[in-house]
């Protein structure tokens, strides 16, 4: 969503960050949809997350604050 925030066309972004049209265009509507709620993981079937919400946070917060991509 912040390459989208920097008018990136979904073409740039599936080729800068190598994921399928699919994913590009799946987070792009729930942003529009749903602004930030859109952006939380929905439940799923399977295996539960191995990962908590406050390391997702963590990385989110370091991802922020690094400067030079």
């Amino acid at each position: 969503m912040l390459l989208a925030a920097d008018d990136m066309t979904n073409v740039a972004i599936v080729e800068r960050v190598g994921v399928g049209w699919d994913t590009v265009g799946i987070w792009r509507q729930r942003f529009a949809d749903k602004r930030l709620e859109g952006l939380y993981d929905e439940p799923r079937v399977g295996r539960p997350r191995l990962i908590g919400d406050d390391q997702v946070e963590g990385v989110v917060v370091a991802t922020l604050n690094t400067v030079g991509i």
